[in-house]
């Protein structure tokens, strides 16, 4: 028996904008990580047996499990962006998501039985190096299946898991009497394993696997410096917001409290999905940060008092707020590295590991400066006033596209033949239309035969069941590739000779040397024009990563291409990846938008035409 899950196509039109996301257990998967952090990390002894080792201004808490769980998982991810390559191919393997979940289930079973004196803080110390390399892991293969999506998708399953997890938390594991709340949260993980390996099955890994390992040229130590500078300062922000809110909210809440906080969690989910669908797929990531981050500012205000009063409206003020930030951030990653092709584990590596370092300063910046701050006669307002400048400051840091833009490091003399062989195009079409090559003639031109067409281009499938497909669905239909009579002409093939086994081999007398080799030249001849095919695929693969180098083309954009660029339509270039027909021709228009011409005609001159 076979069981999937069903898939929500959500579809938006405003204004000139179209936005068009896919609704997956996602939504579900990265809900339940959430749900475990708020229910192991921000706990003060509902849930588990710990309490905090000190409390600030604003009555917040903090456990020594949080602190070493939070520093061993921001340092372990900036060492995977700085090995993002060998990282992904360690992350995704079966064995390491098992292993992480199991040490990430261990640890969280540490912290509940009830302390025990000194005793307790070796166990508290234990459950955060545990917790702190298995989330890492878990989160780092989240940011992989997240931003293989489309931008809109990434928005839709990030928006909709923080009413997920706030869920699960709220009516399910602190509802529970202790400990049998814990125990469901140390399970939560070996759920996530399942999910994962579940998402594996179906979609590609952020590696060799990729989108032939198709990856922008960025330069990484300018990308460092302009985009984890804002990052730490909007970690340090959100650590302040998470400590104000989160710590002192969720663990003292009564059962209306946290319905009326669901509530509130289902606001903030509308909130950012109006934002992200309204702005559609392919707006500019700064546009869709300039109405979030005041907003955001606006609900620290009502950090003091939530904090000291017992205000249920300005609570959930305060919890949408933070809600709203950090799934932003998470979303932001995702779109990032989705739409300039930048490796998963690097973004979310260097983004979730320098905001967790910020955040956790943030986090302690009450507990520390609670006296100092107390004595004097601004007091919490110091803080809050802090908080909204961090903010807007970090805010006017980001970079845009622009910025990337001159970040990466592509070849003046091939970025300026895409442009000239652009430019040839505009020319020819203003001079008429010109006759078309078809999908069989571009195979041809690049010595692919229409049987080879698929394995010369292998692209990434977001399908359930893709490995199980039967061969006749790899073919190309009538409908979008053309006759077997618009071929064009090409050699005769050559003579093929099948091997034997060794020990035939070995069993036949020696054969004289010109017998052998007058049968060993077809077969070098062959291995030659093997080599030859081979060379000509590989000068068409880089031909298109010009053209989306160039144009900074997205991850998918860059998929749709490779075929768009051989002569495809739209149906067959929807069977392959498994995309619905209006996000095919969403793809497709913002393709022709982006390289500025005007047809798909125009688009396979512009790639023939490039010159290596």
């Amino acid at each position: 028996m076979k069981v999937s899950s069903p898939r929500i196509m959500v579809k938006v039109e405003w204004r000139n904008h179209e936005a068009i996301g896919k609704l997956g257990l996602m939504s579900v998967g990265y809900g339940m990580h959430q749900a475990w952090i708020y229910s192991t990390m921000f706990d003060d002894g509902s849930v588990f047996g710990i309490s905090p080792v000190g409390f600030g201004f604003f009555n917040e808490g903090m456990s020594l499990a949080y602190i070493t769980s939070i520093v061993v998982y921001s340092l372990l991810l900036l060492v995977c962006a700085s090995i993002a390559q060998r990282a992904a191919d360690f992350m995704w393997r079966t064995s390491t998501l098992v292993g992480c979940a199991l040490m990430t289930c261990v640890g969280t079973l540490f912290l509940i039985p009830p302390e025990m004196g000194a005793a307790s803080v070796w166990v508290q110390v234990a459950s955060g190096l545990l917790t702190g390399v298995g989330s890492t892991m878990l989160l780092l293969a989240w940011g992989v299946a997240f931003s293989n999506r489309e931008s809109t998708t990434i928005a839709i399953n990030g928006a909709l898991a923080i009413m997920v997890g706030f869920a699960i938390y709220s009516y399910v594991i602190h509802q529970l009497p202790y400990p049998v709340g814990a125990t469901i949260s140390a399970a939560i993980p070996l759920l996530e394993a399942a999910m994962l390996y579940r998402l594996k099955r179906t979609r590609p890994q952020d590696g060799p696997n990729g989108v032939l390992n198709s990856v922008l040229p960025i330069n990484v130590s300018g990308f460092v410096v302009r985009f984890g500078l804002p990052v730490l300062l909007l970690g340090f922000a959100l650590g302040i917001m998470r400590q104000s809110s989160v710590a002192t909210v969720l663990t003292g809440a009564t059962s209306s409290d946290l319905s009326f906080m669901f509530v509130t969690a289902f606001f903030a989910t509308l909130l950012l999905l109006t934002v992200f669908l309204a702005f559609g797929d392919n707006a500019p990531l700064h546009s869709v940060f300039r109405p979030l981050i005041p907003f955001i500012a606006i609900t620290a205000l009502f950090i003091p008092l939530a904090s000291q009063t017992d205000s249920v409206w300005a609570t959930g003020i305060l919890l949408m707020g933070y809600m709203t930030f950090e799934a932003t951030m998470w979303i932001f990653f995702g779109q990032l590295s989705e739409r300039f092709r930048l490796p998963a584990v690097f973004v979310y590596g260097l983004g979730r590991g320098l905001l967790g370092l910020g955040a956790l300063a943030g986090s302690l910046l009450p507990i520390l400066s609670s006296r100092f701050v107390a004595e004097s006669s601004f007091g919490p307002g110091i803080v809050i006033l802090l908080l909204v400048v961090m903010m807007m400051f970090a805010f006017s840091l980001l970079p845009d596209e622009k910025e990337i833009r001159r970040l990466v490091r592509m070849n003046p003399k091939m970025r300026a033949e895409v442009e000239s062989a652009q430019r040839e195009i505009e020319s020819d079409f203003a001079a008429g239309p010109q006759p078309a090559m078809t999908a069989a003639q571009q195979d041809a031109a690049h010595g692919i035969d229409g049987a080879d067409a698929d394995e010369a281009f292998p692209m990434s499938v977001s399908g359930p069941d893709e490995a199980k497909q039967p061969a006749e669905q790899a073919k190309p239909s009538d409908s979008s590739r053309p006759a077997a009579d618009e071929v064009a002409p090409t050699a005769d093939p050559l003579p093929v000779i099948a091997s034997s086994p060794v020990s035939a081999h070995a069993s036949r007398p020696a054969m004289p040397s010109a017998a052998r080799l007058a049968m060993e030249q077809p077969r070098s001849a062959q291995a030659q024009a093997e080599g030859e095919q081979e060379a000509k695929r590989g000068r068409f693969k880089l031909k298109c990563e010009a053209v989306a180098d160039t144009f900074m083309l997205s991850r998918r954009e860059t998929e749709v291409l490779f075929y768009l660029a051989r002569g495809y339509k739209s149906p067959y270039i929807q069977e392959k990846l498994y995309i619905s027909e209006g996000t095919a021709k969403t793809h497709i228009r913002h393709i022709y938008r982006k390289v500025d011409v005007h047809n798909q005609s125009d688009l396979m001159k512009l790639v023939n035409s490039v010159e290596l």
